[in-house]
């Protein structure tokens, strides 16, 4: 094509059939660059489930772990009133009757039984809880056994649980009237105990004696000797420590306590962690037992499930009236469990909606 050809075909417009195609865009449709794509589609996947796995997983642990918590989002703050500091007759401390004797001199204890029950006999300087006979205040066979199973248990009488003996034990009765160095002696032996061991074996007990193959009929009826057995095992850290604590001249606070003549609320505050409320008109020394003992028990007095949780504010109020606002706290931490529970439930579907988001920029 000569030169006055091109110049004319310019002029009119034409184009050839092949103009422009080094401006196409070439995209590549290699089977390695699909196969790529599909490899990050599954990676994406993975990462996705692994990221709901994650999330499902760290929401039940942290949800077991709250059952078990001691930490907590609300305060309840007692105010001193005398409206409040009354109670009822049924807030009297109850003790074990001091009848009969007990013989032998060997530091250990025997078991037998009779047509009315069980009855375990503490002798020696050592007692036992629950020695006296359950007479009819025990119906079922279940019960009973379970009694006897936990009564002759070797480890649990190595634990020689404090909580288990100021309601219902005669021969500790008898020592504490005897003298102070016959209980400083009970103490030894009770303090000398592996208490996380023994703790394991109270929490054990307090769940097996609420089932209905042991004395879950009893403790719904409101049973007396079983709601006490019970309340004792619920209270052996907190009657162990308060147990244990000396005074600062080297004596045992509870020895202090039950010796001391002129004022016998004193032995009185060691029976709230059993579920009994101070008396009304209860003025305890104001000591650093005391003071030290009601410290111990607010650290309890903070779970629904102890016996402490109803009796400590009332007592602290009284104390104060005596002592003074600030002898001893008046503020408990409450256990926020449930909260937490449900605060983890209301999070979950929070979870669940990322989730879909989080597919939905993955796939579009």
């Amino acid at each position: 094509m000569n030169s006055s050809c091109v110049e004319s075909a310019r002029n009119s417009g034409y184009k050839p059939r092949n103009a422009g195609l080094g401006k196409r865009r070439i995209v590549n449709r290699s089977p390695l660059s699909h196969s790529n794509s599909q490899r990050s589609g599954t990676v994406r996947l993975r990462i996705l489930l692994l990221v709901l796995s994650v999330l499902l997983f760290s929401t039940g642990a942290f949800g077991q772990s709250t059952s078990t918590s001691s930490s907590s989002t609300s305060i309840v703050t007692s105010q001193a009133t005398s409206s409040k500091a009354s109670t009822s007759s049924s807030s009297s401390i109850t003790t074990v009757k001091a009848t009969g004797t007990s013989s032998s001199a060997a530091p250990t204890s025997t078991q037998k039984s009779t047509d009315e029950g069980t009855v375990v006999t503490g002798t020696g300087e050592l007692p036992v809880p629950f020695d006296t006979s359950m007479g009819k205040s025990i119906t079922s066979a279940t019960c009973s056994a379970f009694f006897t199973l936990f009564l002759g248990d070797p480890e649990f009488r190595k634990c020689l649980p404090l909580s288990a003996m100021l309601q219902n034990s005669k021969s500790f009765f008898d020592i504490t009237k005897k003298s102070g160095f016959a209980t400083t002696r009970v103490l030894d032996s009770s303090c000398s105990a592996d208490f996380a061991k023994c703790s394991t074996k109270m929490q054990y007990y307090a769940k097996e004696i609420r089932t209905d193959a042991r004395c879950g009929a009893e403790i719904a009826a409101k049973n007396q000797l079983a709601v006490q057995a019970y309340a004792a095992f619920l209270a052996y850290p907190a009657l162990f420590k308060a147990g244990c604590l000396k005074s600062d001249t080297g004596s045992y606070c509870y020895v202090d306590a039950v010796t001391n003549v002129t004022s016998p609320s004193d032995s009185h505050i060691y029976f709230l962690p059993l579920g009994i409320k101070l008396p009304g008109g209860s003025r305890p020394t104001c000591s650093s037992c005391t003071q030290e003992t009601m410290q111990i028990f607010q650290e309890y007095a903070g779970s629904s499930g102890q016996p402490l949780h109803n009796t400590y504010m009332p007592a602290a109020q009284l104390i104060n009236m005596a002592c003074g606002p600030q002898f001893v706290n008046t503020t408990v931490t409450v256990n926020s469990m449930a909260s937490n529970q449900k605060s983890i439930q209301s999070t979950l579907p929070i979870l669940l909606t990322f989730a879909v988001l989080l597919t939905t920029n993955f796939f579009l």
